[in-house]
């Protein structure tokens, strides 16, 4: 199912909590709500889900305006936070519920039912209650309750929030790996840019109610819209660090760290990835290298981070183990095309070439 949210605002009294939302959600593909808390991602859902009423504006799964249509209409499967499980039903009455508000028969709906537990891999548990399950298990349960369904669209609402580290990371590869084998569309909402970026094929950032960007993960990784979303993105963070753009040259003070072929700009936002710094080897890479003093090194085998000062503010820089570096030494340093972006100073935009 196709998604468009053409121009959506969704407004409680005085709060605006999605603002203009103008987007496409291409058939089948899983895709992550992303943002800090307050920002709109699970307002866009529930929205989606026909739980929230839009203030204005559309939307429309296949070109349909579905925006008035009730909840059960829309063919939407929803798996929530908490999981929503009945304490005092089996999991395979938890599965058959809804096709039995449904009055599907019950040979069909036991057939149904066990189909989606061996897609999510609980068709041993059909006889357990919630209370004898693990965390991941619950979850498990809650979203082969929605596709028993046989949903068009898959709504997940921050599904893996009450599970500890390791659990999140197979529960993500779990909820892929379903969605894969389904191509049913999915919407995942999440704070966790690790985990969005882990499992989807395009992720939306969004700030304040307002779409800041939509692009796949690594597109959006390379090639931020602003520096808000550079920020948001990325472990360890983007360094960031004001500097100007003068003739094609990047200067932090009166100190040139890179040239760009872009627009001259006095005040700007210089953000580098900390990966993208590399020691100066070669005779080209000095032509584009500036000195440093290092403050201290983080050896952690393969890596090493390197900390120190760009016009005065600490940066960290994660290069190829050095293991004759140490702090206070001065050495030439480089930084990598891509993982130089540049912010105009008052709108925060990023200057393209």
């Amino acid at each position: 199912m196709k998604i468009r949210f053409d121009k959506m605002t969704v407004a409680f009294k005085e709060v605006v909590a999605v603002n203009q939302l103008d987007l496409d959600i291409p058939e089948g593909e899983l895709v992550c709500l992303l943002g800090p808390s307050g920002c709109g991602k699970s307002t866009t859902l529930f929205a989606l889900a026909g739980l929230y009423k839009p203030t204005s504006g559309k939307i429309l799964f296949n070109e349909q305006d579905v925006s008035g249509l009730p909840p059960e209409k829309r063919g939407i499967g929803l798996v929530f936070q908490n999981y929503a499980l009945y304490a005092h039903m089996t999991v395979e009455q938890n599965i058959l519920f809804p096709l039995e508000n449904r009055r599907v028969p019950k040979d069909e709906a036991r057939k149904r039912a066990l189909k989606a537990a061996q897609l999510c891999k609980i068709d041993g548990l059909l006889k357990r209650t919630p209370a004898q399950l693990s965390g991941g298990q619950q979850q498990r349960v809650a979203i082969a309750r929605a596709l028993v369904k046989n949903p068009t669209i898959l709504l997940l609402d921050e599904p893996l929030s009450n599970l500890d580290a390791r659990l999140r990371i197979e529960m993500r590869e779990e909820i892929r790996r379903i969605q894969q084998a389904t191509k049913v569309t999915t919407i995942f909402v999440t704070h966790d840019q690790e985990e969005a970026m882990s499992i989807s094929d395009r992720l939306i950032v969004m700030k304040d109610g307002v779409l800041q960007q939509s692009d796949s993960p690594q597109d959006m990784y390379n090639h931020p819209a602003n520096l808000f979303v550079a920020k948001f993105l990325g472990n360890p963070p983007i360094n960031v660090v004001e500097g100007s753009v003068k003739g094609g040259k990047v200067y932090v003070g009166d100190q040139v760290i890179a040239e760009k072929k872009i627009r001259d700009c006095e005040k700007a936002y210089i953000g580098i990835r900390p990966e993208g710094f590399k020691i100066v080897e070669t005779e080209e890479d000095k032509k584009r290298a500036f000195k440093v003093k290092i403050d201290y090194c983080e050896i952690l085998g393969r890596d090493t981070t390197l900390h120190f000062n760009l016009g005065g503010v600490p940066v960290r820089a994660i290069v190829i183990s050095e293991g004759d570096i140490k702090a206070g030494d001065e050495v030439l340093i480089a930084i990598r095309h891509r993982s130089l972006h540049v912010f105009d100073g008052e709108t925060e935009v990023i200057i393209n070439e």
